[in-house]
């Protein structure tokens, strides 16, 4: 027995070598790259806008504050940027040898917003008389500048002769003006309005203009009497030093008999009966000539009170006229408004 077991047990030894088997298995890990993006809160900006840039890494987040932002190749301090010159910038980071892409920032100027404009009138001082034979060319001219347009405040002062329509203020506008005889016209203050002014009506209308820079507002109530007023000056643009308003009270549908020398005006009555005036000087409530006011500005206001003028035959029927003229008394524009009523900007 002891002969065959040795055998036997180196068999068995050898049999469990053989089938022994070992194995070893190795994991290749993949790398990801790391890549780090730029990003900005506006790409179109107006000048001097200032914008924010945020630099993001693919594998750490935000790493704005490990990064160096770059504006048309210069590092600037800090993620943000004023763009205070227009133009085209090229934007980009870096950080540890990773660089974004560029960012293109255009920066505009604001675009200027167009000055403010208003409707432009004319202003005519008809002087004339109901006594006066010769007036009816001034008169006739009136009429057919209405039928022209309707951007000519007509104001009409009447003077000399015992006229019913002569005032204190007409006889010292007059004066000032230096007007001696009549039939005058002036056209915004300084021109003079050639006669016969029926045949010249385009001497006014040639000086309407398509808008004016000078906007006027005017706001007005009579109270027991009292004639309360506030007007407002608007500028869409700066005009010249020495501005100044004058304000006229006026009187519509004054009616009197005139006295006519024109064979071809009105039917060539020598007295036309019932001729209504319209636009009548009552009274001024400024200086003659007009009260310094700013030459800029928005709503450079002056306010008025006073008694109603007593040579107003009907309130219902007066008027407010109020100018601005520049330093040589031109006028730069005009508005008129019934008594009682708040006559706003005419803006275009």
């Amino acid at each position: 027995m002891k002969k065959i077991l040795l055998p036997l047990l180196a068999v068995i030894a050898f049999m469990v070598s053989c089938t022994k088997v070992e194995s070893d298995f190795t994991t290749t890990a993949t790398v990801v790259a790391e890549t780090i993006t730029l990003t900005a809160n506006a790409l179109q900006v107006t000048t001097n806008d200032t914008v924010r840039f945020t630099v993001t890494s693919s594998t750490n987040g935000n790493i704005t504050g490990q990064s160096v932002i770059y504006v048309n190749g210069l590092a600037i301090a800090s993620n943000s940027f004023v763009f205070s010159t227009e133009g085209t910038y090229a934007v980009y980071a870096k950080k540890d040898g990773l660089a974004t892409a560029v960012l293109t920032v255009v920066a505009s100027k604001l675009a200027t917003p167009p000055p403010t404009t208003y409707v432009h009138r004319v202003l005519v001082e008809e002087y004339s008389g109901t006594w006066c034979g010769n007036c009816p060319q001034i008169l006739y001219g009136v009429e057919l500048l209405k039928q022209e347009t309707n951007k000519a405040v007509v104001v009409g002062i009447h003077l000399f002769g015992g006229d019913p329509f002569i005032s204190n203020a007409g006889n010292t506008l007059a004066n000032k003006r230096e007007v001696y005889g009549v039939p005058t016209g002036r056209i915004n203050g300084t021109a003079d309005w050639t006669t016969p002014q029926y045949n010249y009506v385009k001497q006014v209308t040639n000086l309407l203009e398509n808008a004016s820079s000078v906007g006027i507002a005017i706001n007005s109530l009579v109270t027991n009497g009292t004639l309360n007023a506030t007007v407002k000056v608007s500028y869409g643009a700066t005009v010249g030093a020495g501005t100044k308003l004058s304000l006229y009270v006026v009187e519509d549908n004054l009616v009197y008999s005139q006295r006519n020398y024109y064979s071809n005006l009105y039917g060539g009555a020598g007295t036309i009966s019932n001729f209504k005036y319209d636009g009548v000087l009552r009274d001024i409530l400024t200086s003659v000539d007009g009260d310094a006011i700013a030459n800029s500005g928005n709503n450079v206001t002056r306010t008025f009170s006073v008694n109603v003028p007593g040579n107003i035959s009907n309130i219902s029927k007066a008027k407010l006229v109020a100018f601005i003229t520049d330093a040589k008394s031109k006028v730069l524009n005009v508005v008129e408004a019934p008594i009682g009523t708040n006559k706003d900007y005419e803006k275009l």
